[in-house]
């Protein structure tokens, strides 16, 4: 996405219904490129929906040869409105909008749709209590290719504290990759595979948006590049702090065992739409 598209995006996202914000925006546009730079391929798959603001952005980074999937239950009318939504502020893409609660979804469901189809951006914003949020990271990151990303939306809301919970837990996994949080926009963390997040980290700083806005923060046995930071610091500082982490090898790659069928029991049991009946 260059930024005359991202500029063209930003003078109308306020007609569009949803929580999806312009720094976030700013953040995914740049990783973008990194995987245009790199020659990442994949498509792109958003779980949650809703109405389509994020997903019409996402349609913009789209590119040739790859295909856009958005996973929701839509219910009232928000098939329609996204459908619209994208006809207005989207890029003319391939996409694929599947009608489903992810919650319920098995793996023959999943594969029937994106097996094979290598996704190098998964952006989950659905269900937002714990057991739906590792139920949907469990299933869906399988797919995601080894230099891919997977974005989380609204990591730290006190109003979802099982997000933050569920993000933490996964991380600790490592079957046999092991996906880490890299980068901490204004409403959602990245991940990405532990090999790449200083690659990524690397990318991003030297971006004019974030090369003094930023810090660098240690959470269990990774590093974290916070953009948008309250408390930034210089761009040499940030690059020290990072490179001695990386270099003091002072993390490890500690498997633990999920089982992605109590998952699912769980993200049906105790989902975010039951609790609202």
């Amino acid at each position: 996405m260059n930024i005359d598209i991202l500029n063209g995006f930003l003078k109308n996202e306020n007609d569009l219904e949803g929580w999806f914000f312009p720094p976030d925006m700013l953040s995914l546009a740049i990783i973008n490129d990194i995987h245009s730079k790199r020659n990442i391929k994949g498509n792109i798959v958003e779980i949650g929906v809703y109405k389509g603001k994020s997903f019409s952005f996402l349609s913009h980074l789209t590119k040739e040869n790859e295909t856009l999937f958005g996973y929701d239950a839509f219910p009232e009318d928000y098939y329609e409105s996204t459908k619209l939504a994208l006809e207005k502020y989207g890029a003319r893409v391939k996409f694929e909008l599947i009608k489903a609660d992810t919650s319920e979804l098995n793996d023959d469901d999943i594969d029937a749709k994106i097996h094979g189809k290598a996704t190098r951006i998964l952006h989950i914003d659905a269900g937002h209590e714990y057991h739906e949020v590792l139920h949907s990271l469990l299933s869906f990151s399988p797919y995601v290719v080894d230099a891919g990303i997977i974005v989380m939306d609204d990591y730290q809301d006190p109003e979802f504290p099982g997000i933050e919970a569920a993000v933490l837990d996964f991380c600790e996994i490592d079957r046999p990759r092991r996906f880490i949080p890299f980068f901490s926009g204004a409403n959602k963390i990245y991940l990405c595979s532990s090999y790449m997040a200083n690659q990524y980290q690397n990318f991003i700083l030297s971006s004019e948006n974030f090369k003094n806005s930023s810090r660098c923060t240690i959470v269990r046995d990774f590093a974290i590049l916070k953009g948008f930071s309250k408390l930034p610091t210089s761009y040499e500082k940030t690059k020290k702090n990072l490179s001695k982490f990386y270099e003091s090898k002072d993390f490890s790659l500690e498997s633990s065992n999920q089982y992605l069928e109590n998952i699912k029991l769980k993200a049906k049991k105790y989902a975010q739409m039951i609790q609202n009946e």
